[in-house]
């Protein structure tokens, strides 16, 4: 199997290399250089057109070393060369037949600006940039930017606060062509009002990373905010609160921000009390490891869960009972032209209560069992971090320095009812300090690379179950882990070879004790060791012209483990290779239509973090068992994608499909011992086989003054699992389908319908059980806007969910708030929610061989009037 994968991906790339290299293309280069001084001119825009005409046929911008290549492969007759830089004369000359080299020399001129009036549809493109005027696109209810980017044709704001753009994540997140912010970008979409900002800029096929231009190519799109004139330069903020009434509750939110040319600074306080997790805004949504590509985590595993159940399908506002407060500031001072220094400290506490059912029967070959728990719980989430960077970007040089502090304590009480009534209190406290260093230096068409990630972290987890009996469990671990790299690269156009050399180490503590059971079920401590080297070499190729992308690579490995189980006194020395070839391959067809397919065969790593003989009480009910195997799987698998955009028109459109055959040596084993659901790793093969296909397609339709977007995907997958020491084989499928309509009905009203439904099906050989589930829910939100001053909107929410098979349940919610614009910058807000008053929300699903049904105590009806200031 894995050989017809990498047959058919490399037949795949002969075709298109053997077309690209076939097809009748004429190679026109030059240098294009400053006139008096004669230094080379980067980044000059060089377009290709008939004489006298506007169409653009093929375009380019020179390198750092003021070059430029175009592949053209129709005639040159009557065509010129066009060259653009922001500061200089444009000039244009004729191509002439025999004449393959060109050499420019630009004169400075200053640019004059003259009063225009302009009419835009909100989008534009030039090059590989595609540009969104902000105001297109905002509405009066729009507060944040992350209101605005929702509404954007190509793209894709996650219910986490991570942006896609036509279906591919981001790699930088920009304001002002500064960042600030890293991957925590969550923290200016959700805070920076909407009417400071111009425009946002798409940068497709981003490269952040000048000294790898030309050199390495990239997947990945970028992101920049256009700040407007008057939000630069000076403070400027807004300011939100608001109390509400039965019950009582409040928010408030401050934002000061100021952008310069060489400082930047981006401050926020929030509090409330009305759902919103305002924590999340600080969670770093990581962009694609670009430097190096080395692994920069290690992520101690936490065996103590004890946690509030939450809904997924209804937003948080309605269910999250919590008092919360955020506090962040973060600045960029700026150095020198490709010189930044950027620090982010924030600190959030979060308090949250919560009130649910759940019943769960457990399907035995000769029985079932039944458990019911009703469920109160409280918990309280501290978390500090603060992050240091230090940046030096240029053509020839690049140097990155991050200085990371993450600190968090956890700490949940949690009261349960039911079949098995306890009490239980847990501490979960995870801290962290981490170093991250890159260099990048880069001489002509070759760049040396050295990477150095250096990671320490503990956990200190306690348990106490009150009940009928009383259980004590401890967890304390400690992780050092370390990576340095250093590779090479060479750029011989279209070819680019590097190779990657590098060792990581881990050294791992980890010790629990557990009291109140008896060691019928095995060991009640642990004391182990797990120290490991990974010795690796990887070999890389990329090759990219005009049409075609391309990358292999096979990173190769030699791991030695050390495993230590001190209470045993066992201890054994144990050596793992592996093999994880990949191979990519994009097709641009046209600049608008493009082909991507990857094939990838993977050896998994040894899980040390399962090495333990004894056994972890994860909370009142479930028992953890380990394993000391070091036994690997590996994964084959196949992917494709399409894309197509149409930018000025507001169309995009992607699809794919993905095929994968995993192979596992070891199986999940559930038993049951009393009121103890134990769950134990056994030696079994395991095989598991998934495929999946997807696609979207978002137009702006100027009919409706408005977007409409159609998301679907199904995937189906064959897997097995142990229960009692049995195997059952069951087949898991999932089919969604979305769909979402904006639309500016008038200058006086908009709204915005959001539908989304789901359906599940579940087969498996255990007494031949099989379910079907489906549900949907759909929103609406609609505002009348009489006039500037005020405006009124209106938001419906219907769920219809499966409680038991075959019997649904409608779940209806709706809101009303008004706002009144004051002058100078003030707005008066009264708003009531859920006015139904609704206050339980239910569904059930099949996990494995059992099927559970829950049931949540949501937000009651309240009214709040908050007052909003932009200054």
């Amino acid at each position: 199997m894995v050989k017809l994968i990498f047959r058919t991906a490399f037949l795949l790339l002969a075709m298109v290399v053997w077309q690209t290299v076939c097809a009748e293309e004429l190679r026109l280069e030059g240098v294009v250089s400053d006139a008096k001084t004669g230094k080379p001119l980067p980044n000059v825009l060089v377009t290709v057109r008939p004489a006298g005409k506007s169409n653009v046929l093929k375009f380019t911008q020179t390198t750092s070393e003021g070059r430029f290549e175009l592949l053209l492969k129709s005639s040159i007759e009557s065509h010129e060369l066009s060259f653009r830089m922001m500061g200089y004369a444009s000039q244009s000359v004729g191509l002439s037949e025999g004449k393959t080299f060109y050499r420019i020399s630009m004169v400075e001129q200053a640019t004059s600006i003259r009063e225009v009036v302009v009419k835009s549809k909100g989008i534009s493109q030039k090059g590989d940039t595609v540009t969104y005027l902000v105001s297109n696109f905002a509405n009066a209810q729009d507060k944040t930017l992350a209101d605005v980017l929702k509404k954007m044709p190509g793209i894709e704001v996650s219910k986490s606060g991570a942006i896609t753009y036509n279906g591919v994540s981001l790699n930088r997140f920009y304001i002002e062509g500064k960042d600030m912010l890293g991957g925590r970008y969550g923290l200016a979409t959700n805070s920076i009002n909407q009417q400071d900002v111009g425009s946002v800029e798409v940068m497709e096929n981003h490269q952040p990373i000048k000294a790898l231009n030309d050199i390495s190519f990239s997947k990945n799109p970028a992101i920049n905010i256009r700040l407007k004139s008057d939000a630069k330069s000076r403070w400027v903020g807004t300011v939100k609160g608001g109390l509400g009434v039965e019950p009582t509750t409040w928010k408030g939110e401050v934002l000061a921000m100021r952008f310069t040319a060489k400082n930047q600074s981006l401050n926020t306080y929030k509090s409330n009390n009305v759902g919103s997790d305002i924590t999340t805004e600080t969670q770093s949504l990581a962009f694609e490891d670009i430097v190096g590509s080395i692994n920069k985590g290690y992520r101690l595993s936490a065996f103590i869960d004890l946690s509030p159940d939450f809904i997924k399908e209804i937003d948080e506002s309605r269910y999250l009972f919590n008092k919360t407060h955020l506090i962040s500031t973060n600045n960029l001072w700026s150095l020198g032209k490709n010189y930044d220094l950027t620090s982010q400290v924030s600190y959030t506490n979060n308090r949250i209560t919560s009130d649910s059912y759940s019943n769960t029967m457990y399907y035995l070959p000769d029985k079932v069992i039944e458990v019911r728990d009703d469920q109160h719980a409280f918990s309280r989430k501290n978390n500090v971090m603060a992050n240091m960077v230090l940046t030096a970007n240029t053509p020839t040089f690049y140097l990155k320095n991050t200085l990371n502090v993450n600190l968090k304590w956890n700490e949940t009480q949690m009261g349960v009812d039911g079949t098995y009534p306890n009490r239980q209190r847990a501490s979960t406290p995870h801290h962290q300090l981490s170093n991250d260093f890159d260099l990048i230096s880069r001489k002509g068409n070759s760049a040396f690379t050295v990477n150095s990630f250096t990671l320490y972290q503990t956990r200190n987890e306690e348990l106490l179950v009150s009940g009928k009996d009383t259980q004590q469990q401890t967890v304390t671990s400690s992780a050092l882990f370390t990576n340095t790299s250093t590779s090479f690269s060479v750029g011989i156009k279209p070819v680019t070879i590097s190779g990657k050399v590098g060792i990581s180490g881990l050294l791992r503590k980890f010790n629990s004790n557990l009291s109140g059971i008896s060691d019928t079920i095995g060991r009640l401590q642990n004391k182990v060791q797990m120290n490991c080297l990974n010795i690796y070499f990887t070999p890389k190729m990329e090759f990219k012209r005009t049409a075609v992308e391309a990358s292999l690579e096979c990173p190769l490995s030699i791991m030695p483990y050390n495993f230590r189980d001190k209470l045993a006194d066992n201890s054994n020395l144990k050596t793992k290779m592996n093999v994880s070839p990949y191979l990519y391959v994009k097709y641009y067809a046209t600049p608008r239509l493009s082909f991507m397919a990857s094939g990838q065969f993977s050896q998994s790593k040894v899980d040390e973090q399962l090495f333990y003989g004894g056994i972890i009480l994860n909370d009142y009910r479930n028992i953890s068992k380990g394993i000391v195997d070091y036994a690997v799987g590996n994964t084959k698998s196949i992917s494709g994608s399409i894309s197509y955009k149409i930018p000025l028109k507001g169309f995009f459109v992607n699809a794919g499909t993905n095929r994968s055959w995993n192979t596992f040596p070891r199986m999940f084993d559930r038993s049951f011992e009393g009121q103890y659901v134990v769950n134990s790793i056994v030696k079994q093969s395991n095989n598991n086989r998934r495929w999946s296909i997807y696609g979207s397609v978002s137009k702006r339709v100027e009919g409706i003054r408005g977007m409409v977007t159609l998301r679907s995907s199904y995937s189906s997958s064959d897997a097995s699992l142990l229960q009692l020491g049995v195997k059952n084989s069951y087949n898991s499928s999932v089919c969604s389908v979305s769909g979402k309509i904006t639309s500016n009905i008038g200058s006086w009203s908009n709204l915005a319908y959001d539908i989304i439904y789901d359906k599940n099906w579940l087969r498996f050989s255990l007494g031949h059980i099989s379910s079907t589930y489906e549900g949907y829910n759909q929103k609406l939100t609609y505002t009348i806007t009489p006039n500037e001053c005020w405006y009124l909107r209106i938001i419906g929410e219907h769920y219809v969910n499966e409680v038991a098979e075959g019997v649904k349940k409608n779940f209806f919610l709706s809101d009303v708030d008004i706002t009144y614009c004051l002058k100078k910058g003030w707005e008066l807000n009264l708003m009531a929610s859920n006015i139904f008053d609704q206050k339980n929300y239910s569904y059930s699903y099949y996990n494995g061989l059992s099927n559970v049904g829950k049931s949540y105590n949501v937000r009651g009806r309240n009214v709040m009037v908050s007052l909003f200031f932009r200054f």
